[in-house]
């Protein structure tokens, strides 16, 4: 299913105007993608309960059953003297097959969310780099082996619409993203599709996204 939610405001400021939508969840680090994952990819972020891709014309989220999150750790701590190797069978839902051929489900929800009528001249601009960095060296392709992956705490994409930018942090366990509308700018451009959602209402002047 399609969504579409429209931000309108109607101003006259000579100074950049901030509209701030925010989803909560731990404190999020970007990574870069230097090809460990698809090249649609720009930055990931893992979350306790799944990651949050973005990507040059919006973002992607993908969550995993809580319940069957907690399954599986309880019987993997219970294997931590024995050969812990698994492997995992991609499907709509991720299934796990251990070492003693027990099968785990956890079953996920994945929505995105996309700027309509995006430029096509998006310059992603990370910042606040952090002085650690990962690897990935995973699998036997070794052409999908990559390391020193810079990590940063926020990550802006310069003129989503002509004169109008997005930013990507976090702030006290917070998700948040900031439309800066610069002079010049047409806030009616602003359109945000949600692709995958079970339901959207707003409650309390707040949009809440449902999912399975």
């Amino acid at each position: 299913m399609n969504f579409i939610r429209k931000i309108v405001l109607y101003v006259s400021l000579a100074l950049p105007i901030i509209l701030i939508g925010k989803v909560t969840f731990a404190q999020l680090q970007f990574v870069e993608n230097k090809g460990q994952w698809d090249n649609r990819v720009n930055f990931k972020s893992d979350i306790s309960t799944g990651a949050i891709f973005l990507q040059r014309n919006g973002f992607s989220v993908v969550l995993h059953n809580t319940d069957d999150l907690k399954k599986f750790s309880d019987h993997m701590h219970g294997h931590l003297n024995t050969d812990s190797n698994y492997s995992i069978a991609k499907t709509s839902n991720s299934r796990l097959v251990l070492p003693n051929n027990d099968n785990y489900v956890i079953h996920s929800h994945a929505y995105r969310v996309n700027f309509l009528g995006a430029s096509k001249n998006v310059e992603a601009q990370p910042d606040k780099a952090l002085d650690s960095y990962n690897n990935y060296f995973i699998g036997n392709d070794k052409s999908k082996w990559k390391g020193g992956c810079k990590i940063y705490q926020g990550v802006t994409y310069a003129n989503i619409y002509p004169n109008i930018d997005v930013r990507y942090y976090t702030d006290a366990g917070t998700l948040k993203y900031d439309l800066i509308v610069h002079p010049g700018g047409n806030i009616d451009n602003i359109a945000l599709r949600y692709e995958g959602v079970d339901k959207l209402e707003i409650k309390n002047k707040e949009l809440v996204i449902g999912t399975s």
